[in-house]
């Protein structure tokens, strides 16, 4: 959100990152594929380029999941702090964790939006 990063300002030095699909700018013309691994690899980039040396970062909703993917990825040893904001570290509901994705989001919902997303993402992501 811009208005909690301007306030952070004023008292922080605070990078955002545009991810891809998001920012108001179209996939299309891209070479590389748009997924949860990609923009974990383009945070990664991110805190490479500008030397960012352990920050605090914080995810919201696909920001979250991103950080999930980036801690898989890449550890905890270069960030000092981590803030999560709505997002679940496991999307899939079942009898060992009732936490998914709207309480309720069992590995057969899961593959049903998965082949939907293969079958018409923007409408099905934008639709949401």
């Amino acid at each position: 959100n811009a208005y909690i990063g301007a306030d952070l300002a004023h008292d922080y030095t605070v990078y955002a990152c545009d991810a891809r699909g998001h920012g108001g700018r179209p996939l299309s013309g891209q070479k590389t594929q748009f997924s949860v691994k990609r923009m974990a690899t383009d945070l990664q980039c991110l805190l490479t380029h500008f030397r960012i040396n352990q920050p605090i970062v914080i995810g919201h909703s696909m920001g979250a999941l991103t950080l999930w993917q980036y801690i898989a990825d890449y550890g905890c040893d270069a960030i000092k702090c981590l803030g999560i904001i709505d997002q679940s570290p496991r999307l899939i509901t079942d009898s060992s964790w009732g936490l998914g994705i709207y309480g309720e989001f069992s590995a057969e919902r899961n593959q049903a939006f998965i082949e939907s997303l293969h079958r018409d993402f923007p409408r099905l992501f934008y639709g949401w």
